[in-house]
C-alpha cells in the first residue's frame, strides 16, 4: 500500500513486525504500570519514572511486604507460562492421540489382509507339508 494500493511481500513483513513490536511495547508498558501499582499499594510509596525509591525507603520495607511483592511475581510468572505450558500439552495430547488412531487403523489393516494370507499360507504349508513328509514320503 505504498501508493499504488497493494500489498508486496516486503510490506506484509513490515506489517507484521510493526504488529508485534507494537504488542511487545504494550507488554512492556502494561507490566511496567502493574508493578508501580503493586508496589505503591504494598508500601506506600510511589516509585518514580525509573522505578526507583527513596533511598532511606528501600531499607525500610517490612519482610510481609517483600513477601507479598514476592508472592504476586511467583503467581504472575505462573500465570505467564500456564497458557504456553497447557498448549504443549494439549497438543501433545493430540499427537499422541493422533498416532494411536494411525497404529489403530494400520493395526485394522494389518488384520483385515493377515487373516486371508496367513490361512491360505498356513492352510497349505501345514496340510502339504504334513501329508507329503508323513504320509507320502513314508509310501513312496
Amino acid at each position: 500500500a505504498m501508493g499504488d494500493g497493494q500489498m508486496d511481500t516486503l510490506e506484509e513483513m513490515w506489517d507484521e513486525q510493526v504488529v508485534e513490536a507494537e504488542d511487545e511495547v504494550f507488554g512492556l508498558v502494561t507490566s511496567f504500570l502493574v508493578v508501580q501499582v503493586l508496589r505503591f499499594a504494598v508500601s506506600g510509596t510511589l516509585p518514580d519514572e525509573e522505578g526507583d525509591e527513596p533511598t532511606l525507603q528501600v531499607f525500610s520495607h517490612q519482610m510481609q511486604e517483600v513477601a507479598v511483592v514476592f508472592a504476586v511475581a511467583v503467581i504472575c510468572t505462573a500465570t505467564a507460562y500456564t497458557p504456553k505450558l497447557l498448549s504443549s500439552a494439549f497438543a501433545k495430547m493430540e499427537q499422541d492421540e493422533d498416532q494411536h488412531q494411525q497404529q489403530q487403523q494400520d493395526g485394522d489393516h494389518a488384520e483385515q489382509r493377515l487373516p486371508s494370507s496367513s490361512l491360505a499360507s498356513s492352510g497349505n504349508g501345514h496340510a502339504g507339508s504334513g501329508s507329503h513328509n508323513g504320509h507320502g514320503s513314508h509310501s513312496g
